[in-house]
């Protein structure tokens, strides 16, 4: 009897304190995952909006140099009218309101366009030149 005492003395194994503890430290790992994280979250679609519209401000040059004339505006227009020349290769979002931003364009004949990325929120990403 004492000798399965012993061997039951010396099982191997986490208690429930070892476990809680490790638990904790890694709820509280992952919370300072989360915090670090969270805030980067804007800044990717504001940045992907930026480089969205300067992507159209070289299509717009490409489509001058081929044309000799800027695309016409509205911004739907003009972003067909390089979409058929596969200068541009998706057609951005022109709408008010929908998706994560979209574009105003004006300018068109020989005015140099401006391309103005509006995030759904309203604030501008990329301002008038």
């Amino acid at each position: 009897m004492f000798t399965r005492l012993r061997d039951a003395r010396h099982d191997e194994g986490f208690t429930l304190i070892e476990l809680l503890i490790v638990i904790i430290i890694l709820g509280i790992l992952a919370a300072i995952v989360i915090f670090a994280v969270g805030g980067l979250s804007g800044q990717g679609a504001t940045e992907a909006c930026k480089t969205d519209g300067k992507t159209i401000d070289t299509a717009a040059e490409a489509y001058y140099a081929k044309k000799g004339t800027y695309p016409t505006a509205p911004a739907g227009t003009a972003f067909t009218q390089l979409q058929l020349l596969k200068i541009l290769k998706d057609k951005p979002n022109a709408t008010a309101g929908t998706g994560k931003y979209y574009f105003t364009y004006t300018g068109g004949g020989a005015t140099a366009p401006t391309v103005i990325g509006t995030l759904a929120a309203g604030g501008q990403c990329y301002p008038p030149t």
